[in-house]
């Protein structure tokens, strides 16, 4: 009874790499990921400030204690 011979190489490594992206592609992906790092730093470093500066801190907390008043008052 023979045997049928399997190939080596299973189905799935017959499947194409997929080729490396071009020099102008890594480029581009490199200049996205940048831009989106700055702006999200930009952002983060404006909310600490907004956070941090006094008035904004006090109206915050004047704006929790009406909450919570309203909130004992129902």
């Amino acid at each position: 009874m023979a045997s049928k011979k399997r190939s080596k190489r299973s189905k799935r490594s017959k499947r194409r790499a997929t080729p490396a992206p071009t020099r102008k592609q890594m480029i581009t992906v490199h200049a996205a990921l940048n831009s989106a790092k700055r702006e999200r730093d930009m952002a983060r470093r404006e909310g600490r400030r907004l956070k941090n500066s006094l008035v904004v801190r006090n109206r915050i907390i004047r704006e929790m204690g009406v909450k919570l008043r309203r909130a004992r008052r129902r």
